[in-house]
């Protein structure tokens, strides 16, 4: 399940954004929540400290754009 997981946060990632580019908000959240997950849990990177950076900023920007671009009601 380990080996699984980055690809399945890629593939919902993904489709996040392919929801985005067509035109459903909630796209952007998933696709930078997954992007952001990704990289917090990338392992195998040599630049993890620039990893845990980019992933924290996609996670937090993700939240950002939840709040207040998403019409959820």
């Amino acid at each position: 399940m380990k080996k699984n997981l980055p690809i399945i946060l890629q593939t919902i990632g993904l489709l996040g954004f392919v929801l985005a580019f067509l035109q459903y908000e909630i796209g952007w959240f998933i696709g930078f929540f997954c992007t952001g997950i990704f990289f917090i849990m990338d392992k195998e990177s040599k630049q993890k400290n620039f990893s845990k950076i980019v992933g924290v900023l996609a996670l937090l920007y993700s939240f950002y754009y939840l709040f207040t671009k998403v019409n959820l009601f």
